[in-house]
């Protein structure tokens, strides 16, 4: 072990980042190929169906050094390399194939099927371990902590977002919200957020109150959002923003109590214009303590293959997601102003006891606001 170990890692940290979110169900890795202290090879992994980090790095590295230059070289990987079939081979094999001579794993890979699998190598005589450093042990295994949960609680990875005032309020008496945090905060917000998740999701009372798009506009706009409204009633109208900017690459799923009449959601799907239909859907649910059932829209949501999720919303329903223990990471934009008298965010009455504890808090100073990040769980 030396410290040119972390600097391997870190560089594959940052490679796995570029495409952090943005890779659905699958992690995002990132993969550094070093043969006598120079790097010959770099890869990240681009989503489902592409070719994973370590195969990337590989190829690359075939192209500048040939096959043989690839022989004794030592593989930084911040995820456990795959040793399962899946739309590629197993990453084992290729790097038994190369001989590639030493692997240097960022984090275990939490997928059963997968889990510490890669430790089968050492029979081949090649070395597999962790990175040494406890410090970018940790650093990794947050970020794969969205990976983590997918796998371990079948359910997406849930981030609530916040904008606010220094004393907590996010509207004025009157419900006005429009803007409480700069532009650089809401440009911000769709590039590091929006962008990374799979789905942003509201309540009904947003749409009806702000009649917001909830588009990506800032960012990679050329990926696909879903935008998820909870709607016990189904009272949404054909009229709203959302409704008119429905497409492949901006679906609009509406959950409704599952006491919703189908004759109901028939005759609104007939007022729409078919290329609309055509992206969206309505998913009825169980209804609880009279709204629609959380747990019940989170195994939804990750059986049609949503693996993080942005929540934007008012306070009942941000309430509601603390409420069921289901926030796992925190995003308080905050401006530096005073409101007073206004709308608070979280309606739950925890006491001291029950206070929620944020983990891992970073605070960023963004000129008129402040960018406050924190874990749960």
């Amino acid at each position: 072990m030396s410290g040119s170990d972390d600097v391997y890692m870190l560089e594959a940290l940052d490679l796995a980042r570029r495409y952090d979110g943005k890779t659905g169900m699958n992690p995002s890795v990132g993969a550094v190929l070093v043969k006598d202290g120079k790097v010959i090879g770099r890869g990240f992994h681009r989503g489902v169906g592409s070719l994973h980090a370590e195969l990337v790095a590989i190829n690359k590295a075939r192209k500048t050094v040939g096959p043989e230059g690839i022989r004794g070289s030592e593989l930084f990987v911040t995820l456990e390399p795959c040793d399962s079939w899946g739309n590629t081979p197993p990453c084992t094999l290729a790097i038994e194939e190369f001989g590639i001579s030493r692997v240097v794993v960022g984090s275990w890979d939490p997928n059963p099927v997968n889990y510490r699998r890669s430790l089968r190598l050492r029979k081949k005589g090649i070395r597999v371990e962790r990175i040494a450093s406890s410090e970018l042990r940790r650093e990794i295994d947050r970020f794969y902590r969205p990976f983590r949960l997918l796998m371990e609680e079948r359910r997406p990875f849930v981030v609530v977002k916040v904008a606010q005032t220094l004393d907590g309020k996010i509207g004025d008496r009157r419900g006005r919200s429009k803007w409480i945090t700069s532009e650089r905060t809401r440009r911000r917000v769709h590039r590091d957020l929006r962008a990374r998740v799979d789905a942003v999701l509201t309540g009904i009372g947003t749409v009806e109150r702000d009649d917001p798009q909830l588009t990506l506009r800032w960012g990679r706009t050329s990926q696909r959002l879903v935008r998820v409204v909870l709607d016990t009633q189904f009272r949404i109208s054909p009229e709203a923003r959302l409704m008119n900017t429905v497409s492949e690459r901006t679906p609009l799923w509406v959950f409704v109590g599952e006491d919703v009449s189908s004759r109901k959601i028939a005759r609104f799907k007939a007022y729409l214009a078919k290329r609309v239909r055509e992206y969206f859907r309505v998913f009825p649910v169980p209804v609880r303590d009279g709204r629609v059932d959380l747990e019940a829209v989170m195994g939804v949501l990750f059986s049609q293959g949503i693996a993080r999720v942005l929540v934007e919303a008012g306070a009942g329903v941000v309430s509601a997601f603390f409420g069921e223990g289901l926030v796992d990471r925190l995003v308080l934009c905050t401006s530096k102003s005073l409101l007073g008298r206004g709308m608070g965010w979280l309606d739950l009455d925890l006491g001291l006891e029950g206070r929620v504890f944020l983990r891992d808090v970073r605070v960023e100073d963004l000129g008129e606001d402040l960018w406050i990040e924190g874990d749960l769980g």
